[in-house]
């Protein structure tokens, strides 16, 4: 039929293959198109929401150092604009400066209690404040407005306490290392400390998210390296490798931008826990910093036994009751034979093992071991004596046969109580002191298997008015549910106990008794147990300040 079949002539191209072709190259466009148009959104929400990204404040406040058993004032400034602000002011006793904290860029100061003990241990008063924006401060935060905010706390140390420049030192944490550099740069303070800092905003986003132009995005600075060249007083960097949100690096950055005199240390732990999770390493070198370059006072360091605590004899006695591990007495999860021998303490969980009472504080340097002779009481295997290396405190500790439990919890009630009143005659430097033990001692502890979950007392003893053990502690698994209210009854306050499964191994009693017998309360002393417990176990700070118990609830039911 004419017309079909007839070929296609030259430059002629089917339809079809025309679709085909545009299909074949149409679909890159596309997801190239939308790949771009999706990195350009992106571009503008990082450049328009940088705020939301930098702040997370949190308008309620948590709580009060009066919950951690500090005493405080509520403070109420102004900044420059008139944005009005709200700080604490937490004394310390016979403080040797003050320390004005810059906190990091999340939640507000209720959730900074942890520091503000460590730091008022090292005998600082402590003023923490809000920016604008966080908790009880008004306002909505910017970079120039928490510079703003840190000049009206620094003006209000200086202006309205009264506070001798010469002896304030600035902390800035996180975000807060670089309003505390940029404070300390603009009026000189007698210190600086830097922590788990960053460069600059610029500087960390752009490693976050290399995708993203962020150097030329960023609408903050933040220049934490740029402030500290421009020092004239003495800087601390602490930062830890353990750091995931800050790297390492931005510590070393800085501290290299700083001109001398300049410290660095290296501590453990994550970029919020770290200073709690290191513990002594980060309050002895705080405490050295402070010591070299704030002017001398008679203030405590962080080991130190302070004269203004003194008893009106010359030395404090912690009586420590020491019911040995015993797999075949005791209601207790099986431990290798020689670790529960209960009549063998010599390499006992609880005294002669390597966390033991009796090893660990042999070999601790801050105890020196004294002799002193075995009770005639059979139901104790072994006594020790230690004294502290800087004076003025002793530990008596007992080792119980482990099938005697009851022995064990009788006398360490009715020592308590101030009734079982027992003398140690010990052997220090040549010459013999007569220590007042067992109901004469300053402060009783427990440390073992929670012996009231296998044995259930008859009744428990009340004091008489006598003088007694003022406070005492309970290292045992959950100890406050059944020690707390009967020590109350007894008449000695609970200082730390527990509220769940633990090891009751000798270094966190050796934490609470030095803590105690400097003087510290019970926030602060709390803290040292959770701190020397999240070391040793290799737990969280959080975990092991949950585990222990200051000041006792006493809740549940004292007895099984």
């Amino acid at each position: 039929m004419a017309g079909m079949n007839q070929p296609r002539g030259p430059g002629r191209t089917d339809r079809g293959t025309q679709k085909r072709r545009r299909g074949i190259w149409g679909w890159p466009v596309r997801v190239v198109r939308v790949a771009l148009l999706t990195y350009l959104g992106l571009v503008g929400v990082l450049f328009g929401c940088q705020s939301c990204l930098i702040y997370f404040p949190k308008r309620a406040v948590r709580a009060t150092p009066a919950q951690a058993g500090l005493a405080y004032e509520e403070v109420n400034f102004s900044a420059d604009d008139g944005v009005k602000l709200h700080g604490w002011f937490v004394p310390a006793p016979k403080a040797r400066g003050t320390v004005l904290i810059c906190h990091g860029n999340g939640g507000n100061i209720s959730h900074r209690l942890d520091t503000i003990a460590v730091l008022r241990g090292l005998g600082l008063d402590v003023f923490i404040f809000d920016y604008r924006g966080y908790g009880r401060s008004q306002g909505r935060p910017t970079e120039q407005g928490t510079y703003r905010d840190a000049e009206a706390a620094w003006d209000y140390l200086v202006k309205t306490r009264g506070a001798d420049p010469a002896r304030i030192v600035i902390l800035g944490r996180s975000l807060g290392g670089a309003v505390a550099a940029y404070l300390a740069r603009e009026r000189t303070p007698a210190a600086l400390i830097v922590e788990s800092s960053f460069t600059s905003i610029p500087d960390i986003g752009a490693e976050k998210i290399p995708i993203f132009p962020i150097r030329l995005l960023s609408r903050f600075d933040y220049d934490t390296r740029g402030y500290v060249r421009e020092l004239k007083c003495p800087l601390l960097v602490i930062h830890s490798p353990d750091d995931r949100l800050i790297p390492l690096h931005h510590g070393q950055r800085i501290f290299e931008a700083a001109h001398k005199p300049k410290q660095f240390v290296e501590i453990s732990g994550t970029h919020n826990e770290g200073f709690l999770t290191s513990g002594r390493v980060y309050s002895e070198a705080v405490d050295r910093f402070l010591t070299k370059h704030l002017p001398a006072t008679a203030a405590p360091g962080p080991t130190d036994v302070p004269a203004a605590v003194a008893p009106p004899r010359d030395y404090k006695v912690v009586h420590v009751f020491v019911p040995l591990c015993d797999n075949r007495h005791q209601g207790i999860a099986a431990v290798p034979a020689a670790l529960g021998n209960g009549q063998d303490p010599k390499g006992n969980l609880y005294w002669g093992a390597m966390y033991g009472v009796k090893t660990f504080f042999a070999r601790s340097g801050h105890w020196t071991a004294v002799s002193a002779a075995r009770p005639a009481d059979e139901a104790i295997l072994a006594r020790c004596v230690f004294r502290s290396r800087h004076g003025g405190v002793y530990v008596v500790a007992d080792a119980y046969d482990g099938a005697r439990m009851t022995a064990a919890l009788t006398d360490f009630f009715s020592a308590a109580a101030g009734e079982k009143r027992v003398q140690v005659n010990a052997s220090v430097d040549g010459r013999t002191v007569r220590l007042r033990a067992g109901g004469d001692a300053d402060m009783v502890c427990f440390v073992g298997h929670n012996g009231l979950m296998d044995v259930r007392m008859e009744q428990f003893p009340r004091r008489s008015g006598r003088r007694g053990p003022a406070s005492a502690v309970v290292l045992a698994c959950k100890s406050d549910a059944y020690f707390a209210r009967p020590l109350r009854q007894a008449g000695a306050e609970p200082l730390i106990t527990t509220s769940g499964l633990m090891a009751p191994e000798a270094y966190t009693l050796d934490a609470i008794v030095r803590s105690w017998a400097a003087g510290r309360s019970p926030a602060e002393t709390h803290l040292a147990a959770a701190g020397a417990y999240a070391k040793y176990q290799r737990c969280s700070p959080a975990a092991a300040r949950r585990l222990f118990v200051a000041g006792g609830r006493g809740a549940q039911s004292s007895s099984p």
